[in-house]
């Protein structure tokens, strides 16, 4: 890593970066620096993406989410299938105007189109609301793929996340998994194609006592100086939750509390790529090998040399960024070859 992007890192690790006191100035600085509508040129922002705020909830939500549309350039470019994106920022930062480059890109590169959810944010509004608008956008998301056919052939559906928003994308699918086994959906119709999380916050402890003796050797080592520190954890938790014993107890607050062998096993294939200097590293690889213990077809990596929250900072991780990029893109391209092939797969697995 070069040294003044170290020495960055140790700067905004330092306790003066107080986020229960700060969000709201962290929310204006990112906004300030982000990419709006506005300040692409005409031809970017009419072609590249346009903001669709409309309805895809149901008749019980009290507001609408906007969702902004992503697709790659040339048209005739483009492949089946869809990315559903929620966004990082610890639940109260972000937004689709902070990640609008990186959505680009990434729809570029996977040649797929990129839907990026504007969830609403904690503390203004706690779990769940956040969850609940992600989880209500993929709902309608996959029923108008895979229940009404709206497409032609396989059209598979994604959903991915990084930080927090990998926390919501998890959740989000174990939900979905978990109506389709209630309801005996053998047609997959919420059933995800797959899901794809980036560092991703899954897990339910964050004080330093379990980060000096618990299972992720990752947390304390890495629990100051890149960035991303445990204090960060605990404070951006006291600003999402309302009730802080959901930490602990709430699989849809902390996925790896989550105990269904049932429902581990039917998630959809999932790949899960951590940073190597974050503390989030080992609960992530974790998650990933519980996945592959239930069965379920996983990919799992470290990026090398890089800090939490790399992905959408290309301009300071352009080799990263195009390694994950990568990775993302054969991910995609090889589940839709299997769905290809085998396009009337049952939901369930056959039961030894």
């Amino acid at each position: 890593m070069h040294p003044l992007i170290q020495l960055g890192l140790r700067l905004r690790s330092l306790p003066i970066f107080d986020v229960k006191r700060n969000y709201d100035r962290i929310r204006r600085a990112q906004e300030a620096m982000s990419s709006s509508p506005e300040e692409f040129d005409e031809e970017s922002s009419t072609e590249n993406y346009y903001l669709l705020d409309s309805y895809l909830l149901s008749d019980q939500s009290e507001s609408h989410i906007p969702i902004r549309v992503f697709a790659p350039k040339n048209p005739s470019d483009r492949k089946a299938g869809i990315i559903l994106f929620f966004h990082g920022g610890g639940y109260v930062t972000g937004n689709v105007d902070t990640y609008t480059e990186v959505c680009l890109d990434l729809s570029e590169y996977t040649k797929r189109v990129v839907l990026s959810v504007d969830y609403r944010l904690a503390p203004e509004n706690p779990y769940p609301a956040g969850l609940d608008d992600c989880y209500e956008v993929a709902q309608e998301i996959l029923y108008y793929f895979h229940e009404e056919n709206n497409v032609p052939g396989p059209y598979p559906v994604f959903l991915m996340g990084d930080s927090a928003g990998g926390n919501l994308a998890t959740v989000v699918a174990q939900k979905l998994t978990n109506q389709c086994l209630l309801h005996g959906d053998e047609k997959n119709v919420l059933k995800p194609n797959g899901l794809i999380l980036l560092y991703p916050a899954l897990g339910y402890d964050y004080s330093d006592d379990f980060a000096q003796e618990g299972p992720f050797p990752s947390l304390w080592e890495k629990h100051t100086g890149f960035g991303l520190t445990l204090q960060n954890m605990r404070d951006y938790y006291d600003l999402y939750l309302e009730d802080d014993s959901l930490l602990t107890k709430d699989p849809n607050v902390s996925p790896l509390l989550m105990k269904n062998e049932d429902l581990l096993e039917a998630i959809p294939a999932s790949l899960i790529l951590t940073a190597e200097h974050d503390p989030l590293r080992d609960e992530g690889l974790y998650y990933a090998f519980c996945l592959a213990r239930a069965g379920v077809d996983v990919e799992a990596g470290i990026i090398r040399d890089v800090p939490h929250g790399f992905f959408d900072k290309g301009s300071f991780f352009p080799q990263p960024q195009t390694q994950t990029f990568e990775k993302i893109k054969k991910f995609i391209e090889r589940i839709q070859d299997e769905l290809s092939s085998n396009p009337t797969a049952d939901f369930t697995k056959e039961k030894n």
